[in-house]
């Protein structure tokens, strides 16, 4: 992924599976509006660390856009085998760093302008620590990204 992009679709969750699909078509049963946006920060090799902003929030959203756009996260073993442009890669890179479960952070938390009960939140960020599995594969695909156990968003 090398474009900015601005994801609008539906999102059908199926209970029985427990796995979203996401469509361009609002007719589907169940079908809920959805607004996914992302900036791709580095690319190396297969892979590329994208930053994603939720303008929307549904259970499985990222994860299920992502692979709808043919860029699955790495690690996920709900949504990572049909969208993969190159899956042999993939796995290759999941038994490497040795991940098991998908390498997709909630790093930063934005809180907008707010008023009321919650004014206290008004505009404040909170960041979290990098996990030990997504740390590696940042440091060892994304080394000019990565300083003091923390990457620097842009």
């Amino acid at each position: 992924m090398t474009e900015s992009f601005v994801h609008k679709g539906y999102l059908c969750k199926n209970p029985a599976n427990n796995r979203v699909l996401i469509s361009d078509d609002r007719t589907l049963p169940d079908a809920e509006p959805i607004e996914t946006a992302g900036k791709p920060l580095a690319v190396h090799n297969h892979l590329t660390l994208v930053r994603v902003e939720l303008r929307t929030g549904k259970s499985h959203q990222i994860r299920g856009v992502m692979e709808y756009m043919g860029h699955p996260i790495l690690g996920d073993p709900k949504y990572c085998g049909n969208g993969s442009k190159d899956p042999g890669a993939m796995r290759a890179l999941v038994q490497r760093y040795r991940l098991q479960s998908q390498q997709l952070v909630a790093y930063e938390l934005r809180f907008p302008e707010m008023t009321g009960g919650l004014a206290e939140l008004s505009q404040k960020r909170y960041y979290s620590p990098l996990p030990g599995a997504f740390h590696r594969v940042l440091k060892e695909e994304f080394p000019e990204i990565v300083l003091n156990g923390r990457w620097e968003s842009q």
